[in-house]
């Protein structure tokens, strides 16, 4: 039975270049690259958290402002406002199921792909499943901690996960642009990573 790589999981993402040591020596550019992407997509993902939190200028806590019509008195407007609640009734439940659904279907894959590339033996190899884990984790935690305490209507969840989905694929984007610039380097850089040896259960090495 033919041994699954990591580039098989992985297919397209700058990750796999952590996977590139020959000899023991890192591909310095292809690491300082893969790391410049991780470090910016988790960056981005930070601000997402900062600007939820309390005392971000996007926290909400699910309430929108309502304003009726102005007053006027002695010649000047007033204008009454309060917070109402803007996720609550059937359809609150439905654009969350649906939030949830597209985060998921859409994380859940690279998490399954990071794990099994782990099951490999090297070092170098292990550390792109657990950029690939870490990085849907922490998007997961951040669009859900976002979805909580800034958005005001349940639609907008959704929408926000679109974003979301932009950030996550920097990496492949990233992938795709150094293949267009340079296709050798990322065959070459396949080539390194498919020479490592996955592990094997006794069942597989038994067969």
């Amino acid at each position: 039975m033919a041994e699954n790589k990591a580039t098989d999981y992985a297919k397209e993402t700058i990750y796999l270049f952590l996977g590139t040591c020959p000899n023991n020596v890192p591909n310095i550019t292809g690491w300082t690259l893969a790391l410049l992407v991780w470090a910016f997509q988790l960056g981005l993902l930070a601000q997402l958290v900062k600007e939820a939190s309390p005392d971000g200028a996007a926290f909400s806590n699910g309430y929108e402002p309502s304003c009726g019509a102005p007053s006027y008195s002695d010649g000047n407007a007033t204008l009454t406002c309060e917070k109402i609640a803007g996720r609550v009734g059937l359809g609150g439940i439905f654009w969350w199921f649906a939030t949830m659904v597209v985060l998921l279907s859409f994380t859940v894959g690279d998490v399954v792909a990071g794990i099994k590339i782990i099951i490999f033996k090297s070092l170098q190899t292990k550390l792109i499943g657990v950029v690939l884990v870490i990085t849907q984790f922490v998007a997961i935690f951040a669009t859900l901690y976002y979805v909580d305490g800034a958005i005001e209507k349940p639609v907008d969840a959704l929408m926000n996960v679109a974003v979301l989905l932009f950030i996550l694929d920097i990496d492949e984007r990233m992938y795709d642009l150094v293949n267009k610039l340079c296709p050798e380097c990322i065959a070459n850089m396949k080539d390194e990573v498919d020479q490592e040896e996955p592990v094997q259960s006794e069942d597989e090495a038994e067969e």
